[in-house]
């Protein structure tokens, strides 16, 4: 099945079960709340070790939607990517370690936006 914006959260809980999310959240696809859900669940398991296998099923994930090319997914991505760029520059360098080709070029193209003077 094709990921596109309109299943864009039920991809997410069936990529990663280990995301707790509401279940009125996936019926409704609510993927902006969704996405900023994941960001901040994702910036927590940054702060502790052990979290590799996890972080990086999370990142294949959304480097699969970053790969659809759907300008609504990539606006949804960019938006939750915000919380990792503006977090502090270690947590942000640990989070680009798992992002793959697609995802750093929309960090890269958010921090432009974000850093621009």
């Amino acid at each position: 099945m094709e990921l596109t914006y309109e299943n864009l959260v039920a991809r997410l809980v069936e990529a990663v079960p280990e995301f707790p999310i509401d279940a009125n959240n996936v019926a409704d696809n609510l993927a902006y709340l969704t996405f900023n859900d994941l960001t901040r669940f994702v910036n927590t398991k940054l702060e502790v070790e052990g979290n590799t296998e996890l972080l990086t099923k999370i990142f294949l994930f959304i480097e699969e939607a970053a790969e659809t090319g759907d300008g609504l997914v990539e606006d949804v991505l960019q938006d939750a990517l915000y919380e990792i760029a503006v977090a502090p520059i270690d947590k942000t360098n640990k989070a680009k370690m798992y992002m793959g080709r697609r995802t750093q070029k929309l960090f890269r193209k958010l921090e432009s936006q974000i850093y621009q003077r």
